[in-house]
């Protein structure tokens, strides 16, 4: 089995890594290749900058997928490993033509501020970046302004088969979670693997859901179930009952206008998921005051009034949106939120076809 590690700088993975190294798995960096690299080339002070110019250099020269090669050149196939560093799609590919069914990937992210508190605590106050050069560097490593041989997390996380929220505060929080909880990663890699969480049931079907919305822009699915985990209602972005969609008239009206995500959503002829997962509810009389919604995204603002409204107690959702008037709605509330951790919609067939 070979297990795969993306993620956003200091998100956590090094804690992943060590922790399937305590269960046998060998670890292996990409960012040491590039390291060695650096050195190779007369570069033994290197920044954080050229680490990412020599990889962009090597993948561009070599192929995308030219770092994962060069780790597992001398692999045994009879060990396990564990591959730190993976920031290209690419690479993804050349793991899996390696491993074949036997590849996971795992993708670990965490909010921005307490990944920049603990770079400088961890480097006693000898981080020198700014928080807006760190911004200005992860900006990059997520793939804006790159090419396809580039930096590409961003791409990447949305791979992953595993995903990890790492917003705990104190170390051995994220491994506890990954052994105990019931959405916990031992299970998936242990020879007698765990039945799926009902939060990785329930985020699954919300996501099938999604797969029926017209939306040009985006397809988004939502659930929601008790919270002894009855399923009540769903819903997915699209037109009122009977109106024609944006394919028939002529292409997103949004998308024509190039109105960045998060604004202006009067001009779209679609009702979002959650909307239409309220709306559900209520034809087919359940009651879902006390109840828990299930979405791909952070609600907007129009929706989070309401799951507000409706009585809705919390939101379990695996990106982030950018609506600052939903997060300060919600905030102000008792609703709870939730980032989903776990095997995701598109890793579920894949642990347990």
């Amino acid at each position: 089995m070979i297990i795969g590690l993306t993620g956003t700088k200091a998100s956590g993975k090094g804690e992943v890594a060590d922790f399937l190294g305590r269960r046998g798995f060998e670890y292996k960096s990409l960012s040491d290749v590039v390291r060695e690299e650096a050195k190779k080339r007369g570069i033994p002070n290197y920044t954080d900058t050229d680490l990412q110019d020599i990889g962009n250099d090597l993948r561009e020269k070599n192929g995308g997928g030219v770092l994962a090669r060069m780790v597992m050149e001398n692999h045994s196939p009879n060990q396990e490993y564990v591959i730190d560093g993976i920031r290209n799609p690419e690479e993804i590919r050349v793991l899996k033509d390696i491993a074949g069914n036997k590849f996971f990937l795992v993708g670990v992210d965490a909010p921005q501020d307490l990944r920049y508190t603990r770079l400088v605590e961890r480097a006693r106050g000898e981080y020198t970046k700014t928080r807006e050069e760190f911004e200005k560097m992860e900006a990059r490593d997520l793939g804006k302004g790159e090419n396809e041989s580039g930096q590409q997390v961003s791409a990447c996380l949305k791979e992953a088969d595993y995903f990890v929220w790492n917003n705990y505060e104190k170390r051995g929080w994220l491994t506890y979670f990954l052994t105990n909880s019931k959405e916990n990663l031992v299970g998936l890699i242990s020879e007698k693997r765990r039945l799926p969480s009902f939060k990785e049931k329930y985020k699954r079907q919300a996501y099938e859901w999604g797969l029926r919305s017209p939306c040009l822009r985006r397809k988004v699915g939502a659930m929601i179930t008790t919270q002894d985990n009855i399923s009540l209602s769903q819903g997915y972005n699209g037109p009122p009952r009977g109106v024609s969609h944006c394919d028939k008239r002529g292409g997103c009206e949004r998308a024509k206008r190039n109105v960045p995500s998060g604004e202006r959503h009067e001009l779209c002829w679609a009702a979002h998921a959650e909307a239409n997962a309220i709306i559900n509810a209520g034809r087919n009389k359940a009651s879902i005051v006390g109840g828990i919604i299930y979405v791909d995204a952070f609600p907007c603002s129009g929706c989070a009034k309401l799951i507000i409204n409706a009585g809705i107690a919390r939101i379990i959702f695996a990106e982030d949106y950018n609506d600052v008037l939903a997060k300060i709605m919600l905030k102000e509330t008792e609703v709870k939120l939730e980032r989903f951790q776990g095997v995701t919609p598109s890793g579920f067939v894949r642990f347990w076809s």
